[in-house]
């Protein structure tokens, strides 16, 4: 068995997709595991869903939109 740690760097060299993938499935696997229980929420669309269909360089054009959009004009 390997560690957690060991875990998280062999995911840290897979690409931004393919790691939402792997969170994607690792919480799929959480909430179909019967002997945990989960507190209910109120399921809305996932951001999964569109945040796996990115490539890199969409998800780096995507977060400087974000970033672009919370500066505050000093002017206002």
């Amino acid at each position: 068995m390997i560690s957690i740690h060991e875990v998280i760097q062999l995911i840290e060299g897979f690409s931004l997709r393919e790691r939402l993938i792997i969170i994607e499935e690792v919480l799929k696997n959480i909430r179909e595991d019967k002997s945990i229980e989960l507190p209910k929420i109120e399921t809305q669309p996932s951001i999964m869903s569109l945040a796996g269909i990115m490539d890199d360089e969409e998800a780096r054009v995507w977060y400087g939109a974000v970033e672009d959009a919370r500066k505050i004009d000093q002017n206002e």
